[in-house]
């Protein structure tokens, strides 16, 4: 007859159990990895036919619907990264030599060349994700796309001031897809969009002569009628008018450089410390997880073993993996306390970043305005100032610049 063992075996698998998955989940997790981008340059002098003038848009940003209560948001740190994202856009478009003038613009003007629009859906240390729209001034979009960057630690080592974001492989492949939507385009429809885009500015400016230089196709699309003649004296006071206008966005963008700058370390180093944040609170979250578990699986073993009358282990062996079931439930908890700790500090690392942004100031037309809050309503407010300088140098003839038009080519 065999011998038997003296000894409750149940427990003791239990335990091995309870060791296999916590191993186990030791194990999980990780970070997927993203491809590097490099940035496409100009080899050679783009000709003049084929150069666009490029505006950035301020970014709007997504409306979060439901906000946990321990998950970080804050809006007035999104605001800062919705000029901060398209400047170092501007950055990356013009080292890539490819792009005529690159601006930062307030609001969207129909007649810009070529206009980027973004909105910010997810930004922190770690992913960063971006709706963006490109539509030139004929009004044809020329793709929309939605761009998610998830990054590393090491991403932050190889940031250089102005040059290297972090995020770099998002702006590199934005700067490489907008090239490749322009190659797709004959240098004369290049060509008709600066000519739409200059009837469209003059048109805002003076309504009433400049309106029938241009109509709308079946798409909606804007399609140049006739041509101004090149001695027009009416469009060469227009044309005066948009450097004027080049000039007021060159001031603006030196304040967004400056914001830029100064945003540059505080911001750098809020989303590398809230990569930590993050990480730190994913493994927090992830052991009170697991403990909680196990916990419940322990209670669970103890009470079905005592469903069966204790056959396979004695009642105090069922009360310890009662008890250390309650324990690990109970120290689940106490762990995800600590990631709800881990966020307030990300709270906290987002209010010193926000005090490190001061409102920029900015004079325009003898007048000195915040440029965070005014300077986005100071475009539209340039565009009414030139109609009025329009009507007080021409008196506002309407037929003067109707004299001697020609076809459009």
């Amino acid at each position: 007859m065999p011998q038997r063992f003296n000894f409750d075996i149940f427990p003791f698998i239990t335990l091995l159990l309870i060791l296999g998955l916590l191993s186990g989940c030791q194990s999980m997790g990780g970070t997927r990895g993203v491809d590097d981008t490099q940035i496409r340059y100009a080899q050679t002098e783009i000709p003049a036919d084929a150069l666009l003038d490029v505006d950035i848009e301020i970014f709007t940003i997504a409306e979060r619907q439901e906000v946990d209560e321990d998950e970080f948001y804050d809006a007035s740190l999104m605001k800062a990264e919705s000029r901060y994202i398209p400047f170092h856009l501007k950055r990356t478009l013009e080292r890539s030599g490819q792009w005529g003038s690159v601006q930062v613009t307030p609001e969207a003007d129909s007649s810009l060349n070529l206009l980027i629009s973004g909105r910010i859906l997810e930004s922190n240390g770690e992913r960063l994700k971006v709706a963006v729209q490109v539509t030139d001034a004929t009004g044809e979009q020329w793709f929309e796309r939605t761009y998610e960057e998830e990054i590393e630690q090491e991403n932050y080592r190889d940031a250089a001031k102005g040059a290297q974001d972090p995020f770099q492989n998002f702006y590199n492949l934005l700067a490489n897809d907008l090239l490749e939507a322009r190659q797709e385009r004959s240098n004369r429809e290049l060509r008709r969009i600066r000519d739409v885009s200059t009837l469209k500015f003059a048109k805002d400016v003076a309504p009433d002569p400049y309106a029938a230089y241009l109509k709308t196709d079946r798409d909606g699309h804007w399609q140049v009628v006739r041509l101004p003649s090149e001695n027009d004296p009416n469009m060469a006071r227009i044309m005066r008018l948009r450097e004027r206008e080049y000039m007021f966005l060159d001031t603006l963008n030196l304040y967004y450089s400056n914001l830029y700058d100064r945003m540059w370390d505080p911001y750098l180093n809020w989303r590398e410390s809230y990569l930590t944040e993050i990480k730190a609170k994913q493994e927090v979250d992830r052991q009170a997880t697991t403990r909680k578990i196990l916990g419940a699986l322990a209670i669970a073993a103890a009470i079905a073993n005592e469903a069966y009358g204790g056959r396979h282990t004695s009642h105090t062996a069922t009360a310890v993996l009662a008890s250390g079931g309650v324990w690990a439930i109970s120290s689940g908890m106490e762990i995800s306390e600590g990631a709800k700790i881990h966020s307030d500090a990300i709270k906290e690392l987002a209010d010193s970043f926000n005090d490190d942004i001061d409102p920029v100031v900015i004079e325009v037309e003898g007048k000195t305005r915040k440029l965070s809050g005014t300077a986005e309503t100071q475009f539209s407010e340039w565009r009414q100032l030139m109609r009025k300088i329009y009507m007080q140098e021409t008196g506002f003839a309407p037929q003067a610049a109707d004299a001697g038009s020609k076809p459009a080519l």
